[in-house]
């Protein structure tokens, strides 16, 4: 990605993810870039509005929201 104005929405980018529970613990930044789905981008006046989804391969709490990504989509791109 070559800048925060290429972000668009359904799109998976690396981005250093803050984890709630790091964010609990003070940390003010995220460790590492992980994969995250973009789930959408608002256009605002006051500066766009970007939810980011964490892609993770651990099994999420019962009481989290999570849409597992289908099999075809976590191959990536086919080789030629």
């Amino acid at each position: 990605m070559s800048s925060y104005d290429d972000i668009q929405t359904a799109t998976v980018i690396r981005y250093p993810y803050l984890w709630a529970r790091e964010a609990g613990k003070g940390e003010t930044e995220g460790r590492k870039d992980r994969p995250v789905a973009v789930g959408v981008r608002l256009p605002r006046p006051d500066g766009d509005l970007v939810v980011f989804f964490p892609i993770t391969t651990k099994q999420p709490e019962k009481a989290r929201f999570a849409a597992e990504i289908p099999a075809i989509e976590k191959r990536g791109p086919a080789s030629m």
